[in-house]
Order: C-alpha cells, then structure tokens, then sequence
C-alpha cells in the first residue's frame, strides 16, 4: 500500500476514533445544561461573596438578588435579558414580573418592563435558586443601571445584604497558606539537590575513566530491580506511618470492601457513596480481608494489610513502564533508563498506591493493556486471533476495576488498524481483531454494565449522578472559559491548586500530591515531606517539557506504530479527562491519577525527548543531573520519616 494512502487511512481513523470525545467536548461547550458560563451583554454572571469551601456543599440554595435604579422624566422601553444558574422570580417593586425556564437556564429570557415603570426610585429583585450548585445570576438591559456587576447586592434571608461578586477566580483555599511556596523548598532542599549533582558528576567521571566499573549489559533491567526495591522500601516504611484515614474517599472504599466480605454480593450504586465504582478491586480487596482476619486480631494491622493491593498494583507499574521502553525503543539504554525513571516514580502513581482505592488496580490493567499493545506493535506480522482475545480479557478485566477502562477501546481500535494497514493485513482479519477482542472484553465485563442498565436505567453511573440518589457538588459549581486555560499558580504554590484551572490541577496532582489525597484541613494532612514536593513541583517543569519534545518528535517525523500508539492513547486520556472537566464542574474532576493508566505512554514519550537531547554531549549532564534531583524529590517526598 503506499505509504501517502497508509497517511490519510491513518488521519482518518484517528478522527473517526477522536469523534466521541470530540463530540463530548462540543456539546459540553455548546449544551444549554452545561455549567460553561460566557457572558452574553455588558452584564456579568454574579453570585454571593465567599470563600473557596473545600468538601461537598448543601443542595437547594437560595439567595435574593436586588439593585436599586431611578426612572428619570423621559424613559423608552426598558428590557431585561435574564439567565440565572438555574432558576429565578424577578419582581419589580415587589411584583413579579417574570421568571425563567430552569429546564433551558441558557437561553436568556426577556422580560419588558415598559408600562410598568414610573418616573422615581424602583428596586428590582430576582429570587433566584439552584438544586445542586451555586446560585448565579446574569442581567443585560438596555438601562445600564439594571446590567448585574458586583454593585448588585444580595441577602440570604431579605434582612442583612451584602455585596455581590464576578464569578471567575475565587481565590484559594486557606489551607494554601500553611504549606511552603516552590521557592521556599527549593531553597531549603538545595544543599540536597547540590549532593546529587555532585554524585553524579562522580559517577560521570568514573564512567569515563574507568568504563569497566559501571559497565552492565542491561542499564535500565538494573534500575527497574533498584526501583522495585525501593517501592518496596518505601511500603514497609509507611506502612504503619501513613494515617489510616489518608486518601479519597478511603473510609467509603472501605464501606464498599467490607460489604462486599459480609454479604458476599455486588451493591447497587444506591447503596452507598462510592458503590457505583466497579467491583473487581472490590471483590480482591474483601477476599484478601477475610484471609487475613482468619490470622490477626488487631484490626488496625489488617487494615493496613489491605493496602497490599493497591501498593503493589503501584509497584507493577515500574516493570511495565520498563517493557514499555524496552518496546518502543530497543537499542537506546539512555531512553530506557529515562523512561523506566520517570514512570517508575511518578508521584501520582507513588501517592495513590499507598491509600484504599480502585485506582492503582485500574491504573495497572490499563497500563497492562497498552503495554501489550506496544509489544504487539513490534511483531513483524500482523497478531493472530488469540493475541486479541488475550488483549480483550485484559481491557474487561480493567473494565471491572474502573469505568474509565473504556478509552482503552478506540486506542486497541486504533492500534489493529494501524498495525493492519502498515503489515498488509486484509480486512477480514483487522475486521476479525475488532469482533474478537470486542467479545472478549464484553465477556468479562459486560454482566457488570447490564445488571446496572436493567437496575438503575443506565450502564454506567457515576458518583455525581442523580441515578444513585446522592447528588452532590462541590466549588467551584461552574465553569468559565479562563479554566481550560490559565496555567502557573501551580509553580508559586501548588497544594490545591485544582482551584485555580483545569492545567494547575492536571500538573499539582500529576507531579505532586496537589490535593492532599482528599484531606481538607491542615491538621489531618498526609505526613509527606512537603518542602521536598513543593521543590520536586518546580523541578517538573524539565520532564514536563522533555515530554512535550517527545511528541513534537514523533508528530514531526515518521515515527514506528508503537510510538504513535503512546501518542494517541496520551492524546485521547486527556481529551476525555478535559470534557469531564468541563462536565463536572467541581475542583476534584481534574485530578491526573485518572490517567494513572497512560504512565507507560509518558515514559515512552518522555525517553523520546531524552534520546533527542542526548545526542547532544553538552546537555548530558544537564538531563542527568535534573533527573536525578527529581527522582529523589519524588521519591524522598513521600518516604514519611
């Protein structure tokens, strides 16, 4: 086949594959129910003034909105174009006068307010209410006097009023404040930093010198056992350090194992506040319990045993972000070292394992599946029939450990075409692939998704869905176009820097603990060594962008089928994850451990940035020496002491 015809199939399938995140990502933008508020008038959404509140809000607030104005001698028509998030009575000296449509809260309802207005002082007020969220108002009129801005007042209970404000930044939590600045720990961690970069100038040194002493056939095999051991290190010293409440939602998780032990079924969503996850971790978890009851009487050592699972679904990502290396480039030590490194100390995937949760566990069948499909990639023909149904179990075994498995689908997709039209498979076999691995992965998932659709009307429920019966929300309620691209709070202080936007929140909890694993005051904070993060956080920005040359190699030169798979499952993750942003708009829905499944692609792409810069002798030492300071950041940040 030519190669410009193997282009365009490829061009075309990806946008065919992209087409339901893209769609997701449009109508997310464009739907009236969407909570993406643009301004329409000189009139600005406004909302009662607070403080950013960390934790689930209450549901049916109300607030009245009211502005007096003055009607001179001479006045024509005065309109009103009226929209509230989601639901509001206009009156005008207290007579109403309007109302909106909260099933089409978008849509700007126009209220004439001619015949009704006399010369003198006039007061108009909005009652105005919201279910679930904050409760937002926008006014456009062609009397500038009635246009919502922070002169708006607004009151509770119709006694005491207080100013308005703008919607937009809100600031950040007070919780900010206790925590050091990026600066202030890298100026404390510096003489740490220095010892690095003198070692391994050292080691630079004996290298070159006496090149027999460090020689090893297999560099990066030798990391991944050191990095193995130091997990493991790592595990047995937390183990009884870390708090037992540590991590999202980790008590809920628990509820979820221990009913799944005592009454050795599967709940409904409408059971409890985390038992819409899928059950697989679930079910593991409360297997291993009931082992370990039968032998320890302390319950708070058997609690700290369940934490087995996660940490070692957290250690197994080390050898996989190995293999994927190893896959994607075969004959480069320095790239497999680089990519081994990085994936194998994310600190996203460091934080996250220690803690109950599903996470790990579908953090790793993910990355298991997409490390399968590099391999599968190498081969020099086109895989046999058994290879997809292997890789089908595997996506429904990741299926039943967490939704969110489901993007593996249109990358799996993407992977057999690409592999099909550049091996010369017919149609009938990349068609044969697709229903293979389909059925497979329906196999053993799809019970799960039926019994739900047949039990609460839909396959997939999520925490934030009304189907379950637990409706909640949390600031900052809406979202504003800024959001999806404001970026660099997270350097100055990146502790919860979720409020800030969709990029601070992805960089906090990618390459730090941003979100303190869900701990919402100071006191009861994880015990990291949080001067290390904070200085780790301003190291980041090297590997960060080292990733970003990755992608701009592989984007601007012909590059193996493997490599494209990295980069369009990174492409698609993150697609997915900012329409769920824009969706949900509460300050946790940006938080990169739901990604954790594409570590093996960022070190794939971020060995691809590194085999680029090594070529060149001057920046060797350079990369070495910022790798180095930020593995032992990330590592140290979390070894509590």
């Amino acid at each position: 086949m030519p190669a410009k015809l193997k282009r365009w199939i490829t061009i075309g399938f990806i946008l065919l594959l992209s087409m339901p995140v893209v769609i997701a990502f449009v109508s997310a933008l464009c739907s009236r129910q969407a909570p993406l508020l643009v301004c329409t008038g000189r009139g600005q959404w406004i909302e009662a003034r607070r403080n950013f509140i960390l934790g689930t809000l209450p549901h049916d607030e109300s607030w009245t909105f009211r502005r007096d104005f003055n009607i001179g001698s001479s006045t024509g028509e005065v309109r009103l174009s009226l929209r509230a998030f989601k639901q509001a009575v206009v009156y005008l000296d207290n007579a109403i006068v309007g109302r909106n449509d909260p099933g089409d809260w978008q849509k700007p309802q126009i209220i004439n307010l001619s015949g009704l207005l006399q010369q003198g002082s006039h007061e108009i007020k909005v009652l105005a209410s919201n279910e679930i969220g904050p409760v937002l108002l926008e006014i456009n009129s062609n009397c500038p006097d009635l246009d919502t801005d922070a002169r708006w007042e607004v009151s509770k209970d119709n006694n005491d009023w207080f100013l308005t404000e703008v919607i937009g930044r809100k600031g950040r939590p007070e919780i900010v404040r206790n925590f050091p600045s990026t600066m202030q720990g890298m100026s404390r961690c510096l003489p740490l930093f220095a010892g690095v970069c003198m070692l391994i100038g050292l080691v630079g040194v004996i290298q070159r010198r006496w090149p027999a002493v460090l020689a090893c056939r297999n560099p990066a095999g030798w990391l991944r056992c050191i990095l193995i051991a130091a997990w493991a290190a790592l595990a047995i010293n937390n183990a009884s350090k870390l708090p037992l409440g540590i991590g999202y939602d980790g008590k809920e998780h628990l509820d979820y194992i221990f009913y799944v032990a005592n009454n050795h079924r599967i709940p409904l969503a409408t059971e409890g506040w985390q038992m819409f996850q899928s059950p697989l971790y679930y079910m593991a978890s409360a297997a291993w319990w009931n082992l370990i009851s039968m032998f320890s009487v302390d319950p708070s050592s058997s609690l700290i045993a369940l934490r087995l699972i996660p940490m070692m679904c957290g250690l197994f990502q080390v050898e996989l972000a190995y293999r994927a290396v190893r896959h994607v480039f075969p004959e480069e030590p320095s790239a497999q070292i680089a990519g081994t490194l990085i994936g194998g100390l994310l600190p996203m995937n460091l934080y996250i394992s220690q803690v109950w949760g599903n996470e790990p566990m579908s953090g790793a069948l993910s990355a298991g599946c997409l490390v399968y499909m590099l391999g599968l990639a190498n081969k020099p023909d086109f895989p046999p029939v058994s290879r997809w149904v292997y890789l089908g179990c595997l996506i429904g075994f990741a299926l039943l450990a967490k939704v969110t498995a489901i993007l593996l689908m249109p990358v799996a997709l993407y992977a057999i075409v690409q592999m099909g039209v550049n091996k010369g498979a017919r149609i009938k076999a990349i068609v044969t692939a697709v229903g293979v691995l389909s059925l497979a992965a329906f196999s053993i998932a799809g019970w799960y998704y039926i019994r739900n659709w047949i039990a609460l009307g839909s396959p997939f429920i999520g925490g934030w869905s009304r189907s379950n019966g637990m409706p909640w929300w949390q600031d900052p309620g809406y979202r504003v176009i800024g959001d999806m691209f404001r970026f660099g709070e997270v350097l100055n202080h990146p502790i919860y820097a979720a409020t800030e936007g969709f990029w601070d929140s992805i960089y906090s909890t990618f390459w730090t603990d941003g979100s303190l694993s869900g701990v919402m005051n100071f006191e009861a904070r994880p015990p990291w060594n949080y001067e290390l993060l904070a200085a780790g956080t301003l190291i980041s920005v090297v590997p960060t962008l080292v990733i970003a040359l990755g992608i701009g190699v592989a984007l601007m030169k012909e590059s193996p089928i493997n490599f494209r798979i990295s980069i369009f499952a990174t492409a698609f993750y993150f697609s997915a994850l900012l329409s769920y942003f824009i969706t949900l708009p509460a300050y946790c829905a940006g938080k990169a451990t739901y990604i954790n499944g594409a570590t093996p692609c960022f070190a794939v792409l971020f060995a691809a940035g590194v085999a680029l810069l090594y070529k060149q002798k001057f920046l060797r030492f350079p990369i070495v020496a910022v790798l180095g300071c930020w593995a032992v950041s990330s590592y140290c940040g979390f070894f509590i002491i």
